[in-house]
């Protein structure tokens, strides 16, 4: 309580030179905190602070993306996979051959 009353003193005192450093303090130690907080995050970027974290079955899910769309007896018809990927199974096939010889170099 006492420091709200000496900021209220300061605010309310016709001396201009003791408001102005205690202004300047006030800026001053804002300006270190935030260094200060800046300092402490991470420099290489990561999650984002608010942000949820989602586990995901990222195996299951290509695998069921393989029985769907590239099985033997795929459950949707080539169509669908035009459709919804927005290119040609056959190219998107062609694309994932070549993609594979490249890296296995």
């Amino acid at each position: 309580m006492q420091f709200l009353e000496e900021i209220l003193t300061l605010l309310l005192d016709d001396d201009d030179d003791r408001g102005r450093k205690f202004f300047s303090t006030v800026a001053m130690e804002f300006h270190r905190m935030e260094t200060e907080q800046s300092s402490h995050q991470s420099k290489h970027g990561g999650s984002s602070i608010g942000r949820q974290h989602i586990p995901r079955n990222r195996v299951g899910d290509n695998e069921q993306l393989m029985r769907d769309y590239f099985a033997e007896d795929p459950l949707f018809p080539p169509h669908k996979f035009r459709r919804r990927s927005r290119m040609n199974r056959d190219l998107f096939l062609c694309i994932l051959n070549t993609t594979t010889t490249l890296f296995k170099k």
